[in-house]
């Protein structure tokens, strides 16, 4: 299929275990409670915490404001966070959206123990020991994280994000099967710094370079999106045409690779 490989490097990373329970579904996140309104005199604004496959309890809330931090609790604001929440070692890492979105943002993709150690300390400790190491993720995502937030910090200097100067279109049938919502989709592809494409009609993507737009099909791919005339136009052109799964693999690794490219022109 064509997944990039990266080198696998040993780093100094927290391991212990929290027990909490987490939604076992790798799309969705645990339902969360309201957010409660607050007036927080010491709120820090340059803290940001979301969490990702964890349960927010009323613990974890009270022990984000000890130090002034600001909880997210939507998607729409994940690409705003600093600090992400990813695992408690009970769990495995999922390749959420909130997840897919906050590697383009943030290098701080930590452990639960960051959040009960800096509130031990009672202030927000640095973030690389709690850097999050789950080697089981890693070997079912095929990364490693200290590789991806260095990655990530590379691309988001040089290119401006991920997807920094592409314009991708997912092609009809994509959202929803086996991928998220269209909406999520959308707030992902802008966290890496890409352009979405509604249509990729002739008028649509005049003066745009071929070379620089992204068809993303279904994995597997159906026939009715690599027959469409507008793809096979564009392909013909310099577009590439790839799938989810090579779409969400790029966010894992931070890092677009087109030789690992799936569809291809027949």
């Amino acid at each position: 299929s064509g997944k990039a490989i990266i080198s696998r490097t040993p780093t100094p990373i927290s391991t212990r275990k929290r027990r909490r329970k987490v939604n076992s579904d790798i799309a969705s996140e645990p339902k969360k409670s309201p957010e409660p309104k607050t007036n927080n005199n010491n709120s820090n604004e340059s803290i940001r915490i979301i969490f990702t496959g964890l349960e927010i309890t009323k613990k974890y809330r009270m022990i984000a404001r000890s130090f002034g931090a600001i909880l997210v609790e939507n998607i729409e604001g994940a690409k705003f966070a600093t600090h992400v929440i990813a695992g408690d070692g009970d769990e495995n890492l999922r390749r959420t959206p909130k997840l897919m979105i906050c590697l383009c943002r943030t290098e701080n993709i930590l452990h639960l123990d960051w959040l009960i150690e800096s509130y031990k300390a009672k202030r927000a400790l640095e973030c690389f020991p709690f850097l999050l190491n789950d080697k089981k993720a890693e070997s079912k995502y095929s990364f490693t994280m200290l590789d991806t937030v260095k990655n990530g910090v590379l691309v988001r200097t040089k290119n401006g994000g991920l997807l920094g100067h592409y314009n991708v279109h997912f092609s009809k049938g994509v959202a929803g099967n086996k991928a998220p919502p269209a909406n999520e989709l959308d707030l992902i592809i802008d966290a890496g710094g890409g352009t979405v494409l509604r249509s990729i009609a002739p008028k649509s993507v005049t003066n745009m370079n071929p070379s620089k737009i992204i068809i993303v099909t279904s994995d597997p791919v159906k026939s009715s999106q690599t027959a469409d005339k507008n793809v096979k136009r564009l392909m013909k052109l310099g577009a590439r045409v790839v799938t989810t799964s090579w779409l969400f693999q790029c966010f894992m690794l931070q890092k677009v690779t087109f030789s690992d490219e799936i569809v291809e022109d027949e």
